[in-house]
């Protein structure tokens, strides 16, 4: 029974010998403790993925096995911080849902994790954390750039784990997202190949897991084409 997260059962047994001249009988008594099982976290393999168009962060998850799903699951909690000072993000009362989108996602708090709660008011231990890639750029030179110098974070705090890197960028407002290369590293120059233009950074895994933006605008000042 929910309300605490273990459950005592009481069973008697009577034991009865009529074969004997003298018929004896036993009572005896069994008390059997049910405990609920703590509720277990969903996977937080996938990545976090920023969409420029809705400004939005999308993360992806996959929900428990239930071992009893209708005493230990009650809702999913989505955690969002700093790395260091976490708070409830929101609440998820489907067991079956695979994603969540932020709506209001900020850049001085990439790291999110989730918790599932049930049975009886118990809590499961926190997920992995993932964490949102939130490029830099600096401009070179300061005056009249023309070369984005970019890095960013891991988006995971596990330091085994390699990532290859797409950088894509676009005209500001465009849509026009091109890749400019892949690295292993967490840092790329790009010389702008443009005129005077502001200029979209995005950091790619795969494809997917979009970083939140990086924009400013620089123009080519080594262009040597010579007009006729």
């Amino acid at each position: 029974a929910c309300g605490k997260p273990k459950s005592s059962y009481l069973f008697y047994f009577k034991m009865e010998d009529n074969y004997c001249p003298a018929p004896s009988f036993k009572l005896i008594s069994a008390r059997i403790n049910v405990i609920s099982p703590d509720p277990v976290p969903p996977t937080m393999s996938q990545c976090l993925d920023y969409d420029p168009t809705t400004k939005s962060m999308s993360l992806g998850f996959t929900p428990p096995i239930p071992e009893d799903t209708a005493q230990n699951f009650d809702f999913y909690v989505v955690f969002r911080g700093d790395g260091n000072n976490f708070s409830p993000l929101d609440t998820i009362y489907n067991y079956s849902d695979v994603a969540y989108t932020d709506l209001n996602p900020d850049t001085a708090e990439l790291y999110y994790f989730m918790r599932t709660y049930g049975g009886c008011e118990q809590e499961s231990d926190p997920s992995d954390t993932l964490i949102a890639i939130s490029p830099v750029m600096v401009p070179f030179p300061a005056i009249d750039p023309y070369v984005a110098k970019l890095s960013w974070n891991a988006p995971s705090a596990d330091s085994s784990m390699v990532f290859t890197y797409e950088i894509w960028r676009q005209i500001t407002g465009a849509n026009d997202w091109q890749m400019l290369g892949q690295t292993n590293d967490r840092n790329y120059n790009d010389t702008i190949n443009l005129c005077r233009e502001s200029v979209d950074y995005q950091i790619r895994i795969a494809g997917s897991c979009g970083s939140f933006l990086a924009s400013d605008t620089l123009a080519d000042k080594i262009n040597e084409d010579v007009l006729d």
